[in-house]
């Protein structure tokens, strides 16, 4: 099987974007979730093993935004969330979700439909304060795993 490979173009550091990214958690997040994305198998993760898991979803799902922004500048209708240095270097540093994010994990029926999704959306969320902050939600989808994550960022939207 051919492999896609995407080079974020002033996106990522080279050491980032092939190492720490690319080498060390899409490594031990594939001995996670390969039973679940190829093999169709129910696994039961530990809290260690969805922390991680949710580390690889959220990465996963900044990367990709950044890609389909780089591969489809102006052309979708709506485009996902981008993380800001911050976020990144939150990432960098805990290795795990930046604060404001949610994880969910569940099963898809890839025979079905397209092995790999990506469909992200936003929202503008009241908050007690009366000051909105916009959400994010994208779905991604991996062979047989899903993923949906959440994010929000602190700003008020433009």
């Amino acid at each position: 099987m051919d492999v896609l490979k995407v080079v974020l173009e002033d996106a990522l550091c080279d050491s980032c974007n092939s190492g720490w990214l690319g080498g060390g958690i899409e490594k031990s997040a594939a001995r996670l979730l390969t039973p679940m994305a190829v093999e169709r198998q129910p696994v039961a993760l530990g809290a260690a093993a969805q922390r991680h898991a949710a580390f690889w979803a959220v990465k996963t799902v900044l990367l990709l935004e950044l890609a389909f922004r780089q591969m489809y500048a102006g052309e979708r209708p709506v485009e996902g969330y981008a993380p800001s240095t911050v976020e990144l270097a939150y990432m960098w540093r805990y290795n795990k979700p930046p604060p404001r994010s949610m994880v969910w994990l569940g099963c898809w029926d890839c025979e079905r439909n397209k092995p790999v999704v990506y469909e992200p959306s936003s929202a503008v969320m009241p908050t007690a304060d009366g000051r909105p902050v916009t959400g994010h939600l994208a779905t991604f989808t991996l062979g047989y795993l899903v993923s949906r994550v959440f994010s929000s960022s602190e700003k008020s939207p433009d």
